[in-house]
């Protein structure tokens, strides 16, 4: 039975991704993500990871399976990231981008932030991340009235769609630990 005491923290956020090495540069260099180490230390970076288990658990039930995964931490958030690149099997490897009002699946990960309207140019200059509306009108952010809060949407080249926000309280998050 299900309590409100069985979920006790957000592992993880995984994203499915073409390149390992060009998802870590562009996370590293459009959201400040760097490599995620284990407790002993270790880079947590696992190639061609082959596992019956982790295949069974992932509903693929031949148990055959070869996949790259990859976990990044931002050094403030203390969020991860698991990027994965999966060579058997192989899934379909196109995306089609959802608007921010379709219904179906997460429609964005929101990250509390601070200086929101330099981060939104700074989103606006980064090669694989669209702002929402590739209007010139888009932005820069603004403040909600009454409520003193701003936000933008950003999609990723991944397909995964992103909201800065700035003037909530910002609470604890547990990561993977």
């Amino acid at each position: 039975m299900l309590t409100k005491t069985n979920i006790i923290g957000l592992s993880h956020i995984n994203v499915i991704v073409n390149d390992i090495a060009e998802a870590t540069d562009f996370y590293s260099r459009t959201l400040g993500f760097g490599l995620a180490i284990d407790k002993e230390g270790n880079i947590m970076d696992y190639p061609h990871f082959q596992l019956e288990t982790f295949a069974r658990d992932a509903g693929i039930l031949d148990g055959k399976v070869d996949v790259d995964i990859r976990f990044l931490r931002h050094p403030k958030v203390g969020i991860y990231l698991e990027i994965m690149k999966y060579n058997y099997p192989v899934g379909e490897r196109a995306f089609t981008v959802k608007r921010t009002y379709d219904m179906g699946g997460v429609r964005h990960i929101a990250l509390e932030v601070v200086e929101i309207e330099q981060l939104f140019e700074h989103i606006k200059r980064q090669e694989g991340a669209n702002l929402i509306n590739p209007s010139e009108k888009y932005g820069p952010p603004e403040m909600l009235t009454p409520v003193p809060v701003k936000f933008f949407y950003w999609i990723d080249k991944y397909g995964v769609q992103w909201e800065f926000e700035q003037g909530r309280p910002v609470g604890d998050m547990r990561g993977i630990v």
